[in-house]
């Protein structure tokens, strides 16, 4: 799968975003649905590289063409020339076996949120108990007068 830079994201209205591409894919098995959210990076003749994500796909129909969003403008010299995916698997791979690992509810959906990581914590350190007052305390309130 190919994919390459024709167009900045523009309308005849407004000036150009150079920020935003539209990004033809190309190829035997090209679908243009299995890279929304993919990482992709741009490499300049210099070595400076530019890096963005699949935004969404772009244009009616049957087109392979998706709008990518990077992180700093591309230059006029990136229309047509390649752009690289990176591989994200690793990231999923790290979520799902964060996932794994969560504490779960009695009905075995994920337990969420800060409330239970706090508990999980809790339920791994043991608990400590508490002294008891000092003696010398409690004397001096009861031998202090009231007014």
């Amino acid at each position: 799968m190919e994919l390459r830079i024709t167009a900045f994201k523009g309308s005849p209205w407004s000036t150009q975003n150079t920020h935003e591409a539209v990004v033809e894919v190309r190829g035997r098995n090209a679908n243009p649905d299995a890279l929304l959210g993919a990482h992709l990076v741009w490499r300049t003749q210099t070595g400076h590289v530019v890096r963005g994500k699949v935004v969404r796909r772009h244009g009616h129909q049957a087109g392979n063409k998706v709008l990518a969003r990077f992180h700093r403008g591309l230059p006029g010299q990136a229309l047509g020339q390649r752009i690289e995916v990176r591989a994200r698997q690793a990231k999923a791979e790290k979520r799902v076996a964060a996932r794994a690992a969560a504490p779960t509810h009695a009905g075995g959906k994920p337990a969420g949120g800060r409330a239970s990581v706090a508990a999980a914590k809790a339920a791994a350190k043991p608990k400590a108990s508490k002294p008891a007052k000092a003696p010398a305390k409690a004397a001096r309130k009861a031998a202090k007068p009231s007014k």
